[in-house]
C-alpha cells in the first residue's frame, strides 16, 4: 500500500473498532452518549473516505487506477459478450 494512504486506512480502522464497541454498548446498555458518538464517528469516517477518494482519483496519483482508468469506471462499462448486461452478469 502506498505510504500516502497508510494514515487514512489506519485512522479508519481505529474508528471502525470504536464504532463497533460503541454500537455494542448502545444495543446492550442503551447508552445515549455512545449513540451520539456513533453519529460523530461515522461522519469522521465519511470525511476520511472523501479525502482518500480525492487523493486516489487525483491526476497526480501515480500508484494505480486513476493513472490508467478510462472516462468510465470498469463496473459501468457494458460487457462485450452481451451489451445489455453488466460485466458481472455476463455468462
Amino acid at each position: 500500500m502506498p505510504e500516502e494512504v497508510n494514515s487514512y486506512f489506519a485512522e479508519m480502522g481505529r474508528i471502525a473498532v470504536d464504532l463497533a464497541n460503541n454500537a455494542k454498548d448502545v444495543v446492550q446498555f442503551g447508552d445515549p452518549r455512545k449513540a451520539a458518538q456513533l453519529r460523530h464517528d461515522d461522519d469522521v469516517v465519511d470525511d476520511l473516505q472523501r479525502q482518500l477518494f480525492s487523493l486516489l482519483m487525483d491526476r497526480e496519483w501515480k500508484h494505480g487506477v486513476a493513472a490508467e482508468s478510462s472516462s468510465k469506471p470498469p463496473g459501468l462499462q457494458k460487457s462485450q459478450s452481451d451489451p445489455g448486461l453488466h460485466p458481472n452478469q455476463a455468462s
